[in-house]
């Protein structure tokens, strides 16, 4: 019998991760896709194998391998909380929460057995994944800046902030990238508005991290830059091209990046934890407690 995914939440975001569930069971990794949502108008346009008005009916009434949820984050620990109550391996879209004390709490009270992935969904990227390889070390060297980039010509949605929202994939890839605790960190930049946020970090170790991030701009940007003791690197997430360029300027290599889809990526791994059955949390428990900790004190709008 093949596995049963259930989905909590099918807005913008949510309509991703269905579109990505159907995938996977039309390439017969997944039995049966089922969705619950609280708006019945958008649930009763859905195309999924069964659909719900709360998530404890679609506990109650199926035999479920996994669920996901892709609700606003305020909502994110109570519906994790009754999905792991009942043992069910889980993928929880990022942030953990908006509040830090309830965050902390939540993992604090995490069972031992839990199957955990929060949707970082950059760690799964491509280009990224590379950062981490021996051949990548050979040409940039001990990484000592990361620059995260992402302007968007969308409008702000509502409740959003720029940096809980926009420099959430900010703030995890570049403690990710650097190996360094965001809290170690002291702040040399900041700045912040209603659609924008710019930010510069300091670690002890001399390691320096930025993120510029904003709505409704003029054009779409999605980058990482990366200077390393031998060279510098970019990722440009439009183009799906990485650039590598030694320390006198000169361009090594130009790569394209194969079209995986990140989120796609994402999934795969969480099935994959799944299949293997052995308790995890993805990031681990010190990452996360370390970013929702770092935005409680630098996101003025962040669990208010």
């Amino acid at each position: 019998m093949g596995i049963v995914i259930g989905l909590v939440g099918c807005g913008r975001w949510g309509s991703n991760h269905l579109r990505v569930m159907k995938r996977l069971q039309n390439e017969g990794l997944v039995q049966r896709v089922v969705v619950c949502d609280v708006d019945g108008e958008r649930l009763a346009n859905i195309q999924a194998d069964a659909t719900y008005a709360n998530l404890e009916s679609m506990l109650s009434a199926e035999a479920l391998a996994a669920v996901a949820i892709a609700t606003p984050p305020e909502t994110h620990l109570g519906l994790a909380k009754m999905v792991l109550d009942r043992n069910l391996p889980l993928l929880l879209e990022k942030p953990l929460s908006n509040n830090h004390a309830a965050s902390k709490t939540f993992l604090a009270e995490l069972p031992n057995d839990s199957i955990l992935v929060v949707g970082y969904l950059l760690r799964h990227h491509e280009g990224l994944l590379q950062t981490q390889t021996a051949a990548f070390a050979k040409a940039v060297g001990n990484i000592r800046d990361v620059v995260y980039t992402r302007r968007t010509r969308r409008m702000r949605p509502d409740g959003a902030t720029p940096i809980s929202t926009l420099a959430v994939h900010a703030a995890d890839t570049l403690a990710w990238l650097l190996a360094q605790p965001l809290m170690q960190g002291e702040t040399v930049h900041a700045a912040h508005s209603e659609n924008a946020a710019s930010w510069r970090i300091r670690f002890p170790t001399g390691q320096t991290g930025a993120f510029d991030v904003a709505w409704a701009t003029s054009d779409e940007r999605r980058l990482v830059e990366i200077e390393g003791t031998r060279g510098r690197a970019r990722i440009d997430f439009g183009s799906h091209e990485m650039t590598v360029i030694d320390s006198s300027g000169v361009v090594v290599r130009t790569e394209r990046l194969a079209d995986s889809e990140p989120l796609l990526a994402e999934w795969l791994h969480f099935l994959d934890s799944i299949k293997a059955g052995s308790p995890c949390v993805f990031p681990d428990i010190d990452r996360l407690l370390d970013q929702s900790e770092w935005l409680e004190i630098n996101d003025p709008e962040n669990g208010r």
